[in-house]
């Protein structure tokens, strides 16, 4: 391991999450006035995108690689929010829906078909969103096993989803559900 040499515009900044595609690497966070992302071909060398097409107002919280670009997520006010781009430079906010109302995304996680957004309510119970394309989100019904707790892992195998969190008395909590 070695010290990635400074890089002023990480300095006010938190790192939610880091993918590959190819031979870019995109991550993203957060500054003290708007979401962050920044690109890099080899891991030492960072750039700070500029002008990134997404809201000062919104938070991001982890990125993924999708065929031939990335999906971020994070929310924005008391939504949760999905960001598609091909080169890690230029994002596009997806589309609002009535799935995201109330949320936050905290993470995501590529699967064999598509992808799982792990979140929160606006109550604080954890939730749990799919989609085959990362611009349609469908919340999941977990039921009650996460209500007042936290989603913290999920991954899908065949046709089940497989969750992993705690509950409201922060004992651990896995469960198995349908996609």
């Amino acid at each position: 391991w070695s010290i990635v040499p400074a890089n002023l515009s990480f300095k006010t900044s938190n790192m939610g999450g880091v993918a590959a595609n190819g031979a870019l690497l995109v991550a993203v966070g957060s500054g003290k006035s708007a979401p962050k992302v920044w690109t890099s071909s080899d891991g030492r060398a960072w750039t700070a995108v500029a002008n990134n097409g997404m809201s000062p107002t919104a938070e991001v919280n982890d990125v993924a690689a999708d065929g031939p670009g990335f999906i971020a997520v994070g929310k924005d006010g008391s939504r949760a929010v999905a960001w598609t781009s091909v080169d890690g430079q230029a994002w596009l906010e997806e589309p609002a829906a009535l799935s995201l109302a109330g949320a936050s995304m905290t993470s995501i996680v590529r699967t064999t078909d598509g992808f799982l957004a792990l979140g929160t309510a606006s109550d604080g119970s954890g939730i749990l969103w799919s989609s085959n394309d990362g611009v349609t989100w469908t919340r999941l019904d977990l039921g009650a096993a996460f209500a007042g707790g936290q989603v913290t892992a999920a991954n899908r195998i065949g046709d089940r989803v497989v969750v992993f969190g705690t509950s409201q008395q922060s004992k651990l909590v896995a469960a198995t559900g349908p996609q």
